[in-house]
């Protein structure tokens, strides 16, 4: 669309939008970076001003020049309204504005213009002939074109602008679309726009920040991180989603774990999930607010009236830590979450957070967030226990470790397949990781020839020939380097017992490369199955 406007256009056109988290709140297919009110559980400037950077150069692939969205710098609690309830960055309102000072940096020292304030109640055609809200004087948008055009006429005729007047906001705007690159007309390319507006760096910087944001308000007994994991029984459950989410599956990633959904108002299924978690020593709770930023939470109406009710009963019988996924202050309702031995604040509803979140639990992420609202006298904004990550492995991108992506499973995919395409192998599983984060997890083929059963993350596989690469060639590579071993050798000239038999002349270096002309494997097992 924008290419047909500018091609149709005598003059270069300005493109103009408003989004807070960038174009993946208007353009479908594009992850939008976090809302404001999980950027004021940061404690990292730095990420913001990415953010703000990482941003622009959205927008500048998209062809858009100015951003229209207006900070919304300090918070009022509107109950029942999470669309009002996300927009600010938290009730500080100097925190809050160092927050929007840094993402409007990002965007301006990166090529985009930003909004310099708005007008909330002004009347529309007042507004629309002022030019207020953009910083160079032009009009955002025209409800009312003929009222519009009207009140201009008025206008002039009643004061009319002074030429000087009028080639200042000329040269305003002249200035700006030359500074946008708009002194001529440039066509998007559109071929894997896409991919490239949402760029593997972006989702690396995406993850940064929903990790820095998580905030911990309970850790009883340091239960977090989660310690022995090969003897304690751990159950997740999901409480408000129909399906196993990324919450239960990267828990599954640590350690094995029992998968479980509920619905509290439906009594009869929550007391035998009740009952059955009685027999875990641990339960990992994912508590979903499903009104998200789009409309009512779910903490405090309709049939979640049951909620605090299994959540008394859960937290009372079980040792249990929680994550919430949404607007901290419906915390306000669930006081059963006080009593948790753990309480994590996750702030929004994705893949990234639920992922996190559970890196959060088994301490491959630390908890560095602080709350960016107040919730009750315990819980006031600025709140936020610590904890060191990496304790274990965490998972993330490539990018995250310093690596390409593009390059990382180019050269991975091509030599996988190259061993499948040889019959080295009917499948197998490559893990990478680079500097504590597993950055590429990924399953080729099959378990077997036949191409019955796919390969499958977590599937166990018969390792052979360990010894050899673990005992037999260090020990051999030593007594190399002290000149008591050589691969031109025979193996009669170790082994006595062999120096007479057909055995006895066979070189070392072609038993230590497989071609002896040796029997290759002796299977005893297989005798011992039918089929």
């Amino acid at each position: 669309m924008i290419n047909y406007y500018q091609k149709i256009s005598k003059v270069p056109l300005m493109i103009m939008t408003d989004t807070e988290s960038g174009p993946g709140i208007r353009l479908s297919g594009i992850e939008k970076f976090p809302c404001r009110l999980t950027l004021g559980a940061l404690e990292n400037d730095s990420l913001i001003y990415e953010m703000g950077k990482a941003v622009a150069g959205q927008f500048k692939r998209a062809g858009v020049n100015i951003n229209l969205a207006a900070p919304a710098a300090g918070s009022k609690d509107h109950p029942g309204n999470s669309v009002i309830n996300f927009r600010p960055s938290g009730e500080n309102p100097g925190r809050a504005a160092d927050i929007e000072t840094m993402y409007l940096k990002g965007l301006q020292e990166n090529g985009i213009m930003s909004i310099k304030g708005i007008t909330d109640f002004a009347v529309a055609e007042e507004t629309e002939v002022s030019g207020q809200g953009t910083e160079i004087g032009i009009l955002k948008y025209i409800n009312q074109p003929e009222k519009t055009i009207t009140s201009i006429d008025g206008k002039s005729e009643t004061k009319k602008p002074s030429p000087e007047m009028i080639d200042e906001m000329c040269r305003k705007v002249l200035a700006a679309k030359y500074w946008s690159g708009l002194n001529r007309i440039q066509k998007i390319d559109t071929e894997n726009i896409s991919e490239e507006i949402m760029s593997p760096s972006a989702k690396a910087l995406v993850r940064d920040l929903y990790a820095s944001s998580l905030t911990l308000l309970k850790n009883e007994d340091n239960i977090l991180p989660l310690r022995n994991l090969d003897i304690v029984r751990i159950a997740v459950l999901s409480i408000g989603k129909n399906s196993v989410d990324r919450f239960q599956e990267r828990a599954g990633d640590y350690t094995k774990i029992s998968a479980f959904r509920v619905d509290p108002a439906d009594h009869e299924q929550a007391d035998r999930i009740l009952d059955t978690l009685s027999h875990y020593d641990i339960v990992l709770a994912g508590i979903y607010d499903n009104g998200g930023q789009s409309g009512q939470s779910r903490a405090g109406s309709g049939t979640d009236g049951h909620l605090p009710v299994f959540l008394e009963k859960l937290v009372s019988s079980n040792k249990t830590v929680a994550a919430y996924f949404g607007d901290p202050r419906e915390l306000k309702s669930l006081e059963a979450l006080q009593k948790a031995d753990g309480l994590i604040v996750a702030y929004e509803e994705n893949d990234y957070t639920e992922d996190l979140s559970a890196q959060l639990i088994f301490g491959g992420t630390g908890a560095a967030g602080t709350l960016p609202v107040t919730i009750n006298d315990r819980w006031q904004a600025g709140f936020g226990l610590k904890t060191t990550g990496r304790q274990r492995l965490q998972y993330g991108f490539p990018e995250n470790a310093g690596l390409s992506s593009a390059l990382l499973h180019a050269r991975i995919d091509s030599l996988a397949e190259t061993g499948l395409a040889a019959q080295a192998y009917p499948g197998c599983e490559v893990i990478v990781a680079r500097k504590g984060v597993v950055v590429f997890p990924k399953t080729y083929g099959y378990q077997t020839y036949d191409k019955r059963v796919a390969m499958e993350k977590g599937d166990l596989f018969d390792l052979a020939s360990v010894t050899k690469i673990s005992s037999s060639l260090p020990g051999l590579m030593i007594l190399e380097t002290e000149g008591r071993f050589s691969t031109d050798a025979l193996l009669g000239d170790y082994i006595p017992e062999f120096r007479h038999s057909d055995k006895g002349g066979l070189l070392m270096k072609d038993l230590l490369a497989h071609q002896a002309g040796l029997t290759p494997s002796i299977v005893p097992w297989r005798k011992t199955v039918k089929k």
